[in-house]
Parts: C-alpha cells; structure tokens; sequence
C-alpha cells in the first residue's frame, strides 16, 4: 500500500501544470482518499478527475460535490478514491 507522501507524490506528478489544483484538504482513512480542493472551471476539474483515473493503484474514484468557491470566480469540488496495494486489484 502507498504511504500517504506516496500517494501526494504520484497525485502532484500526474496533474498537468497548467491545470488549478489548490488543494484545501486532503485525507487518508483505511486507504480512502479525500480531497477537496478548488481549481479554476468544471473542464479543470474534469482533468484533473480523468486524469487520476488513468493511475492504476487508485480506484473507485468519484467526484463530489461541485459548487462556486467564495471568491465567485473559482470553483470548489471533493474527490474520493481507494488506493491499491501491488497486485490488489
């Protein structure tokens, strides 16, 4: 199982550069991730969620919920997803 400095590492080298991704809070409980952050448009978000699936340790991803950062301009969303150890899935 990835230790949680793994788990940023691989997070922080798949997300293109140029993609907003603030995160605000990040959690590992029995190998489920949550993160909520704030990133910059829905396609963003998008990326950043299509991107994460395309890791094979990480699976059962889901997007929650989306709405209007407090600044009106960026926007505000939860991921969550299980890590996998080697050979696990």
């Amino acid at each position: 199982v990835l230790t949680t400095l793994e788990v940023i590492k691989e997070i922080s080298a798949m997300i293109p550069k140029e993609t907003l991704f603030d995160v605000r809070e990040f959690t590992i409980v029995d190998r489920r991730v949550k993160i909520t952050a704030i990133s910059d448009s829905f396609n963003a978000i998008d990326t950043i969620e299509n991107t994460l699936k395309k890791n094979p340790r990480f699976s059962k991803l889901s997007k929650g919920e989306i709405s209007t950062a407090t600044d009106g301009v960026r926007t505000h969303f939860s991921l969550s997803f299980e890590v996998e150890g080697p050979g696990e899935k």
